[in-house]
């Protein structure tokens, strides 16, 4: 057992912790409809929000000058009780000139003169660092001359309103050196991150944030520390991959005579995993089985598949040959193998000690009886073979599940070339250029001297997005660990699924709350402003958070970052159990899972040895 470290000078006490970033100030987007977005975002727990303050938003500079947006978008914040981060920036840095920062010093100044007041802090630019960063890329030298007089005349006006550096794209080092050995910790309060974990787990700022800490360290600069923006980029549409597991395999399942309802579904599993792996928390994947374990690599060569007649690999298209004979000899007995998503399996070698790929191609898809055509082999040249433009379902589906247009590109083909017997395929997805189709995702059904079956979509997933459950599952994973390592404040991005912003919302793009909205505002009634700073155990990729509320309550959250482990947890007292919506569980209903469950009333919970 282990706790996470808290690494940076937080308050001990959480106060106003939870943040939104908004583009409530742009019209066209959140400023449309500005009484009931600042209403939804009280609503969904935020205290903060975070928004621009372009200067050319407001024509700074120009006889049509006009701060109303401005004073619109404070008035109906405070109205709720929240307060405002401001980005204070001009558009269209090309490089940096007197004129140019004398004017952007005084836009700062009268911003400040109407509404130090109405802030928790102001933000120096946003993401500066980014080549075709939207309010401009600003080379290190010349921001910190920008930086400066901002603080300056910030403090002038008052001295108590913190500044934050301008928050830097994940962490880009060499940009980051190159400001603090210009000493810009001279010249913030805050230091501004932005961490988007894409298909990584939460688990995994962990890396993020002692990353960061060292670097503060060599410089001296360690400073109180706000996530500005994170979030997980969602499917809004019939391409969520989720589809996949909810209503594509339940209908191979049923054809292969295999009864879901009445066994277990085993995922592989090896504890030398050092990376994410897509889907390792994702509960959806085990829909219709009566229950979901975790399988170590080491027993695979003893499986049973009487006790486990499924088997789930979400490696991709990695794999330790080392196992190879062991997973052989699963599918010889009859068991059956899927490969949800990841591209071609088998592909690569995997070494677990190293966490280094070598590339084996097909080199034991005879033995398995399964064929694939890539893109790059000289069938598919003489085929003349190009980008998928479309997938469609070759099975009774009562959706249009398909995939994304990122996915389309270096088709993977399966085959019949390697079948033995009376092997056959059941087609399940096709893909398509307009001249060649061939399947992308199909079901290899042995009878030969393989006596299992095989199940294989080669959607390569190479998508930043994921499902809207999942987003839901890992936010307040994200929250509650970087609370623990010493962050005041988390903001999340954003408020609505639009353009650019596409999928990162709480909020889908018909204004509808996605599941993740109740899952923070759950987290914020469970952990208030004012609670203590949360501490985080570790023990076998499970986790116990506890805090103690403004009103002396201790509570304690717990959960694990894989699907299907046995708990490790024991929890005593008279304890209430809720799960991540705030719902009430019965005892007998509680397991530790990736979705969080909130435990009142405790004497203790702690991890079996």
């Amino acid at each position: 057992m282990k706790y996470i470290p808290r690494l940076f000078p937080g308050m001990d006490r959480l106060e106003n912790q939870y943040g939104i970033s908004s583009h409530v100030s742009w019209k066209g987007y959140d400023y449309d409809n500005l009484f009931a977005n600042t209403k939804i975002m009280a609503n969904s727990g935020s205290n903060i929000v975070r928004t621009d303050f372009g200067a050319t938003t407001i024509n700074w500079g120009t006889k049509k000058q006009d701060f109303s947006i401005f004073d619109n978008v404070i008035n109906e914040i405070s109205a709720q009780g929240m307060q405002l981060l401001p980005i204070v920036y001009r558009q269209s840095y090309n490089k940096y000139t007197k004129e140019y920062a004398d004017s952007y010093k005084a836009f700062v100044k009268k911003c400040v003169e109407l509404y130090h007041n109405y802030v928790a802090g102001w933000e120096i630019w946003n993401e500066m660092d980014q080549i075709n960063a939207r309010e401009g890329t600003i080379p290190a030298s010349e921001y910190i001359p920008l930086l400066r007089d901002a603080y300056q005349t910030i403090k002038r006006q008052n001295s108590n309103n913190l500044v934050l550096l301008g928050a830097i794209g994940d962490i880009n080092k060499s940009y980051l050196d190159e400001l603090l050995a210009m000493n810009a910790a001279d010249f913030f309060d805050v230091f501004s991150a932005h961490r988007y974990t894409a298909k990584i787990t939460p688990e995994k700022i962990v890396d993020y944030y002692q990353q960061l800490f060292k670097i503060l360290s060599r410089y001296r600069a360690i400073k109180p520390v706000w996530l500005t923006e994170a979030g997980y980029q969602s499917y809004s549409d019939d391409t969520d991959p989720d589809l996949f597991y909810t209503e594509v395999l339940p209908k191979v399942y049923q054809q292969l005579g295999i009864k879901s309802a009445k066994v277990s579904l085993g995922v592989l599993y090896d504890s030398r995993i050092s990376r994410s792996i897509t889907n390792q928390d994702n509960k959806i994947i085990y829909t219709g089985f009566k229950s979901c374990q975790l399988i170590e690599l080491d027993k695979l060569k003893n499986l049973s598949v009487k006790d486990f007649p499924v088997l789930m690999i979400l490696f991709g298209e990695r794999f330790p040959k080392f196992y190879f004979e062991d997973l052989h000899s699963y599918i010889k007995r009859g068991g059956t193998v899927v490969f949800p998503e990841g591209g071609a399996p088998l592909y690569y070698d995997w070494n677990l000690e190293t966490n280094e790929i070598v590339g084996i191609g097909k080199k034991y898809y005879k033995q398995l009886h399964i064929g694939c055509m890539f893109t790059w082999d000289a069938e598919a040249k003489q085929l003349n073979i190009k980008k998928m433009h479309m997938v469609k379902a070759k099975m009774n589906l009562s959706s249009n599940y398909s995939w994304s247009k990122d996915e389309l590109s270096g088709p993977r083909y399966l085959t019949e070339i390697n079948l033995q017997g009376n092997d056959r395929v059941i087609p399940i997805l096709e893909g398509s250029d307009g001249n060649y189709s061939g399947l992308v995702a199909a079901c290899y059904k042995l009878n030969s001297d393989l006596k299992g079956n095989i199940i294989i979509q080669t959607r390569t997933n190479n998508s930043n997005r994921i499902s809207q459950s999942l987003q839901a599952v890992r936010a307040p994973r994200l929250y509650l660990l970087s609370y623990a390592m010493g962050v005041d404040k988390v903001f999340t991005y954003c408020l609505r699924d639009r353009l650019s912003a596409y999928g990162y919302g709480i909020l889908d793009s018909q204004n509808r709350e996605k599941p993740v909205c109740q899952v923070l505002r759950t987290l914020s009634e469970k952990l208030p402003s004012g609670s203590s700073r949360p501490q985080v155990r570790e023990y076998k990729n499970q986790y116990i958070a506890s805090w103690v509320t403004p009103a002396g309550k201790k509570l304690y959250c717990v959960w694990s970052s894989w699907i299907g482990q046995k708990s490790n947890i024991i929890v005593k007292g008279h304890a209430q159990y809720y799960d991540e919506n705030g719902r009430r569980l019965q005892k007998k209903d509680f397991y530790v899972s990736p979705s969080v469950t909130y435990i009142e009333g405790a004497t203790s919970v702690v991890f079996i040895n």
